[in-house]
């Protein structure tokens, strides 16, 4: 998940935005439609102290 989030930032702001799901989607064997919603999913709101809480055991999340 962090490195979706990691490549949903690099690809904020920059004029191929409409297409980065696209490339993620190649990298990772998905649709465009399930990349977007992995990009968007990585970088609602979830960053990596509630990472850290997960990975400790003191939150629980689904695994995606």
């Amino acid at each position: 998940m962090a490195a979706v989030r990691e490549f949903a930032a690099r690809h904020t702001g920059q004029g191929a935005d409409e297409f980065a799901a696209e490339e993620l989607a190649a990298e990772l064997h998905l649709t465009g439609a399930s990349a977007a919603g992995q990009m968007d999913y990585a970088c609602a709101g979830r960053g990596p102290a509630a990472e850290g809480d997960r990975a400790a055991g003191r939150a629980w999340a689904p695994v995606p």
